[in-house]
């Protein structure tokens, strides 16, 4: 059932692109971008919490639904595109990212595209409250890109470093940046019945930890891993400090190296690498996931519904924890 509707918003999302359409250079852009695929985990969660609290039973609910799933994909691609502008990154998903190959202006119009795109597709379902809480976490989004350039390394000074400060500034990025469209995907099916205030924090708060363990489990991948579609260690290329780094105790000389050499070569990324993981950034960073992961089974298991409704919730939960890619 629940691969069934996937496959809904995967032609969901080609109709509204399709329907969408009117410049060619945009729509190619577009199709080009959705056409490298991804996790879809973000309305796979919509998905799963919306079997759980009974909703997308009828033509109309199903059709709000996966329309709403496929909008937080049409929000996340136009993130997507932003950030490989801003971050210079020619690479997403093992492939050319969308402004190596269509430059940087087209990838900004089209995120922007996208985003009316959106707007367009959720004013048709008519609910004030779901059209405000994307628009929240738009917003949201964009202050913690902002935020997150005060952990790259050519903002960071060498005589003004605290690790807790920028440890916590890591927290507040990814809750922004990543967490609160997690924690959107989790809100839509209870937004869409019109359950309870109580009710949608619960799903949001477990949303929201969710996609924190979602990004370091990202963060640690990038050190340990080159199944991510992404080039190992893309993160410390483009000049980012994430949680493996700060929590390493060669913490000042893996900053050093970065601040020393713009571009890094291969063996200045294997010693960093090297460095995080014999420093315990990887260990400690695992630590902090551990922690979140908890609070999260605790949120889970407050969810008053018999346990055999919640076990696919439960393994994704899992499988985000554990992932490999």
């Amino acid at each position: 059932m629940i691969n069934q509707k996937i496959s809904k918003v995967e032609k969901r999302i080609e109709e509204i692109i399709k329907n969408s359409q009117r410049n060619e250079k945009i729509y190619s852009a577009i199709l080009y971008h959705f056409s490298a695929g991804g996790k879809r985990i973000r309305p796979l969660l919509s998905l799963i919490i919306s079997d759980i609290v009974d909703y997308g039973k009828t033509e109309e609910e199903e059709y709000n639904l996966i329309t709403s799933a496929s909008c937080v994909e049409l929000l996340h691609g136009a993130s997507l595109m932003l950030d490989d502008v801003i971050d210079n990154s020619d690479t997403r998903r093992g492939k050319p990212s969308v402004n190596a190959l269509f430059g940087n202006k087209i990838a900004v119009i089209s995120a922007s595209f996208l985003l009316g795109v959106m707007s367009d597709e959720l004013a048709k379902i008519g609910n004030l409250e779901l059209v405000r809480t994307f628009s929240h976490t738009a917003k949201v989004m964009a202050e913690g890109e902002v935020i997150e350039l005060n952990l790259m390394i050519n903002n960071i000074s060498l005589n003004t470093i605290y690790r807790e400060q920028l440890e916590k500034l890591y927290f507040d990025v990814i809750d922004k940046k990543t967490a609160s469209l997690f924690s959107l995907s989790s809100s839509i099916p209870l937004i869409l019945k019109g359950n309870s205030t109580e009710l949608k924090h619960v799903f949001s708060d477990f949303g929201r930890y969710f996609g924190t363990i979602f990004q370091i489990r990202d963060d640690i991948l990038d050190f340990i891993s080159d199944k991510t579609g992404k080039p190992k260690m893309n993160d410390v290329k483009e000049g980012k400090i994430t949680l493996p780094v700060i929590l390493s105790d060669n913490f000042h000389k893996i900053v050093e190296i970065m601040k020393e050499e713009k571009n890094l070569s291969d063996g200045a990324l294997d010693l960093i690498q090297g460095l995080v993981i014999s420093g315990g950034g990887i260990e400690r960073a695992e630590e902090q996931l551990n922690k979140i992961y908890e609070k999260t089974l605790s949120i889970f298991r407050s969810i008053d519904v018999p346990e055999n409704k919640k076990q696919n919730l439960l393994e994704l939960l899992e499988l985000s924890k554990e992932r490999l890619t």
